[in-house]
């Protein structure tokens, strides 16, 4: 784990949520405003405050503390079986093609 590259994901992800003050992660972690303050500098994080903070900032643990994967990875979504045709077909046809039912979708969904 590089804890300069933890650190600067965590401002990543504090940054894409808009949050600015502290106050109330560090009450729900129940832990200083400063603590937060130095998570975001050195990096250097328990790995019990680690998931504590993924949960609070709803981030995959393995995305904070190694960059693996997305922000979202630890979500798991579910597809239909219409959904999952859909994916299937469109790896099937060529990029013009797709591009064209993807313009349909986006249209349809303007309705």
């Amino acid at each position: 784990m590089n804890k300069k590259n933890i650190a600067e994901r965590l401002r990543v992800v504090m940054k894409n949520q808009n949050i600015k003050k502290y106050s109330p992660i560090a009450a729900s972690l129940n832990v200083d405003e400063s603590t937060i303050s130095r998570w975001q500098t050195t990096g250097n994080i328990s790995l019990s405050n680690a998931i504590k903070i993924s949960e609070e900032l709803d981030v995959s643990l393995d995305w904070l503390l190694l960059g693996r994967g997305t922000t979202l990875q630890h979500k798991h979504f579910s597809a239909s079986e219409n959904e999952i045709n859909v994916i299937m077909n469109m790896r099937k046809i060529d990029e013009q093609c797709a591009t064209q039912v993807d313009n349909l979708l986006t249209t349809l969904l303007k309705r």
